[in-house]
């Protein structure tokens, strides 16, 4: 399954790179203590990833990230929870995208579902076990930004 998922990603990377430029995205930092929720997906590299996703029609990011949150890793946040904490342009992969990140903060873990055909994991990850060889620059930047590395 991994190698036909980056087998996959490498033959889609000119139709996704067209199809993301033009998307606005948004994403969950979700934390608990030392950990944060990560997903990863078949397509692509296999890296952890915050969970997140498109932005929809007449949605706004805090919509999304409760939608997409709700969707990947079966989590309820209500949307009075997120903090704004910026926005950037993804361009690991040379994707380049706009995206929208929030953070969440739990008081205790809560179990994970994953929900999506596209996901082949969801889980609590220490952040002392992040970095570049499992997870994106944007992630290590985003950590790095709310104190957590």
């Amino acid at each position: 399954m991994k190698f036909l998922g980056r087998l996959s990603f490498i033959l889609s990377l000119p139709l996704l790179r067209a199809y993301l430029r033009r998307s606005r995205r948004a994403y969950g930092l979700i934390v608990c203590g030392n950990e944060v929720v990560l997903v990863k997906g078949w397509l692509g590299r296999q890296k952890w990833q915050f969970p997140g996703g498109g932005t929809r029609h007449g949605e706004t990011s805090p919509e999304t990230i409760v939608r997409e949150i709700k969707e990947e890793v079966g989590l309820d946040i209500d949307s009075k929870s997120l903090k704004y904490i910026g926005s950037g342009r993804w361009q690991t992969d040379g994707l380049g995208h706009d995206y929208d990140l929030y953070l969440c903060k739990f008081p205790s873990k809560k179990s994970l579902k994953t929900r999506r055909p596209e996901l082949i994991g969801a889980a609590w990850v220490k952040v002392s076990d992040l970095d570049a060889t499992n997870c994106s620059s944007e992630i290590i930047e985003a950590l790095h930004k709310v104190n957590l590395l």
